[in-house]
């Protein structure tokens, strides 16, 4: 039971963080495209 608990965390963790760092490289590949526009 311990080590279910414990790989869902991890998978809820893998999932958001890839979420969140997904939402992060969108985030300054716009500021780049931003930057190169006149």
């Amino acid at each position: 039971m311990e080590l279910k608990g414990l790989a869902i965390t991890l998978e809820h963790y893998a999932y958001f963080g890839h979420k969140a760092f997904t939402l992060v490289m969108v985030g300054l590949a716009r500021e780049v495209i931003n930057a190169d526009l006149p």
